[in-house]
């Protein structure tokens, strides 16, 4: 983890850290909306890489929707909270139905930033995924064989 001025400066030093996958073509960089597509847009165009985002929302819990049991992605897949979901109870049901309303809200919000453009298919291909906290940004490299 790295701590940098601004977003500015974030993407200009992740760019060059990064420099090694400048015109690699099983590269693609993702950014967590909202402070992540910024940056992660900058370090796509000084790479030369295709740019996507990834849509994640919360799961509340019913009553508490500030806690959260679980998160999903525009692409309809989740990570459980167990602990949350059997500490509270939380029926199977319930859970089911505020993924889904979290789906459709992460997947609306993905519609409204690729507009028309379909997600990048990430088999085979090295993906950099940028996100902000609290002005703290992070970097995680991974390849995806699937």
């Amino acid at each position: 983890m790295s701590y940098f001025y601004d977003r500015k400066d974030a993407s200009q030093k992740l760019a060059h850290i990064l420099s090694e996958y400048l015109h690699c073509e099983d590269v693609i960089i993702v950014g967590l909306p909202r402070g992540g597509v910024v940056v992660a847009f900058e370090v796509a165009k000084f790479l030369r890489v295709p740019l996507d985002i990834l849509v994640v929302k919360k799961i509340g819990c019913p009553g508490n929707p500030e806690l959260a049991m679980g998160a999903v992605d525009d692409h309809g897949i989740a990570s459980i909270n167990e602990s949350i979901i059997s500490m509270i109870g939380i029926s199977a049901e319930d859970f089911e139905k505020a993924k889904s309303e979290a789906l459709k809200q992460a997947e609306a919000r993905a519609l409204s930033y690729r507009q028309a453009k379909k997600a990048i298919p990430v088999k085979d291909k090295t993906v950099i995924l940028l996100t902000v906290i609290k002005n703290l940004y992070l970097q995680l490299t991974v390849t995806v064989k699937q």
